[in-house]
């Protein structure tokens, strides 16, 4: 019995101690109103896409709005970029490599 007590608790406390922990920070892109970061890399850039009008943002999955255009953005060391593909109606960027 004092064995497997004493195991639990090791086991316990090693898993504790490897245990990861993550910083939130908040994305806000000027102008949007709803922002989805998509992804992100080793250097800690971030990339993704933002709504600029409110009637656009989704309610809840990819609801699709007319008339309704995203912008990308890629942010770096916190200065925002925002990126748009000449002539299209939306630009969302959905990764980064390292």
């Amino acid at each position: 019995m004092y064995r497997s007590i004493l195991t639990t608790v090791i086991l316990t406390i090693s898993t504790v101690s490897l245990a990861q922990t993550f910083t939130y920070a908040p994305i806000n892109v000027p102008g949007a109103v709803a922002t989805e970061a998509r992804g992100i890399n080793n250097n800690g850039e971030v990339v993704g896409f933002y709504y600029t009008t409110k009637s656009c943002v989704e309610p809840a999955g990819e609801v699709q709005f007319p008339n309704c255009p995203v912008h990308g953005f890629k942010m770096v060391n916190g200065t925002v970029t925002k990126l748009m593909v000449p002539n299209s109606l939306s630009t969302a960027i959905m990764g980064v490599n390292d």
